[in-house]
């Protein structure tokens, strides 16, 4: 998200290039957290309802991640034209998921 309102600097708009690496190490991350999660949640030392809050969100992090990353390759990119400020308001959206998951995280 730093990278895509940076970038609207016409000084650092290189920075919007680096852009799909980062959203794709965020994705494989976000799949990385949730195996983890789910094989330590299999201990049952948490309370389910603050687990379940956070294992949706986690999982919906993982897909909107995921999601974001196959909208910035090349190949869609021809296809699907998303406007710059779409894309920029979907990683707002994710920044406060990436907050509240982190906050029920925190929370267990």
């Amino acid at each position: 998200m730093v990278l895509e309102l940076v970038s609207y600097v016409r000084r650092f708009q290189h920075f919007s290039a680096s852009l799909p690496f980062v959203l794709f190490l965020g994705f494989v991350a976000a799949l990385i957290a949730c195996i983890c999660g789910y094989l330590l949640s299999l201990t049952g030392d948490y309370d389910y309802q603050g687990l379940n809050n956070h294992k949706i969100a986690g999982i919906a992090l993982a897909f909107v991640s995921g999601g974001l990353w196959i909208m910035t390759l090349p190949a869609l990119k021809k296809v699907l034209r998303v406007k710059r400020l779409v894309m920029t308001g979907a990683l707002l959206i994710l920044f406060g998921l990436i907050s509240y998951t982190g906050h029920q995280g925190g929370s267990l």
